[in-house]
């Protein structure tokens, strides 16, 4: 479990201590490294929990910037359902209730989700990249988080040209796969709460039919 976190000038600040690099070019690069990494990691351990409301127009509304992953899509408190058109789609695979209802749909096109509606308000639900006040990305405080950054940051300063007398990009590569996959699974640990409500979801008799309708609340 990840219940902390720093911002990932710590991780910058420490590779000064450690490295003693001679110019700080590298600095901007970084930023965007420290992204890719935590893609790489891929457990939603550190993003930060938001809701925005977006205007929509002409049936579709441009996705916020720092989104990572959608959780889920509302219009007046009322869960919107995912097709895979929003203004054509099959009533088979809807509750008679929602065939009443088509804009009630929404789906997704790269950078704009596209309401069943022509024009109005979307609550968007989502997983964002966390930033602290000066806009740097901040990172889960984990001992192993920081170290797979460290590395995948040294990794591509190595393969920019950047020479370090104790070891070579292998190494570094090596070192990054090894720290990545060990955050991976020390997120992924549940705490002791976690794991009962993920046990209590698998060994109910009667399984929840309306978790999309709820938003999905206790499934993460």
């Amino acid at each position: 479990m990840i219940y902390k976190t720093v911002s990932s000038k710590t991780i910058i600040a420490k590779m000064f201590r450690d490295l003693k690099p001679h110019n700080q070019d590298w600095v901007a690069d970084a930023m965007e490294w420290i992204g890719e990494a935590l893609e790489y990691i891929g457990f939603h351990a550190g993003f930060e929990k938001k809701s925005t409301r977006l205007q929509v127009n002409s049936f579709r509304a441009a996705l916020p910037q720092d989104l990572y992953e959608l959780s889920s899509v509302a219009q007046g408190g009322r869960p919107l359902v995912y097709t895979s058109s929003s203004r054509n789609f099959e009533p088979a695979s809807l509750t008679i209730e929602r065939m009443r209802h088509p804009e009630r749909t929404y789906s997704l096109n790269p950078n704009y989700i596209i309401a069943g509606f022509e024009a109005g308000e979307l609550t968007l639900n989502y997983l964002a990249f966390p930033l602290d006040e000066e806009g740097f990305p901040m990172i889960p405080d984990n001992i192993y988080y920081k170290q797979a950054l460290q590395w995948y940051i040294i990794r591509q300063m190595l393969m920019g040209g950047y020479h370090h007398p104790a070891f070579n990009y292998q190494f570094a590569d090596q070192k990054w796969g090894h720290y990545c996959v060990a955050a991976q699974n020390d997120a992924a640990f549940p705490s002791v709460d976690k794991a009962q409500s993920f046990m209590n979801g698998w060994l109910r008799l009667a399984p929840n039919v309306q978790l999309q309708d709820e938003f999905y609340n206790g499934t993460k």
